[in-house]
């Protein structure tokens, strides 16, 4: 439960943004970090991303999904996680 709140709260980090965004700023990687985890997400232009969070310096979470920007939110979609910690499908 611990991992589904730090990818959660990654993941909130990273919808803040201005009303009106262009897919083209989030083309990238982008990071979080804090003293106990750390988070990172690639967006890449074809919509589609690749992340991995680690937590005390361990990896807890290596991901790969779909993303798209609706308006003033980002949408994404998991399609995998090596590790299992984030089911397919999720969104």
């Amino acid at each position: 439960m611990k991992i589904t709140f730090v990818l959660i709260s990654c993941l909130l980090a990273s919808c803040a943004s201005p009303p009106s965004v262009r897919r083209d700023s989030l083309v990238g990687e982008w990071r979080y970090a804090d003293d106990l985890q750390s988070c990172r997400y690639h967006f890449k232009r074809d919509g589609r991303f690749t992340g991995e969070v680690t937590s005390r310096d361990k990896l807890v979470s290596k991901f790969t999904g779909t993303w798209a920007v609706q308006g003033d939110r980002l949408l994404y979609t998991y399609i995998s996680d090596e590790l299992g910690r984030i089911p397919a499908g999720a969104t």
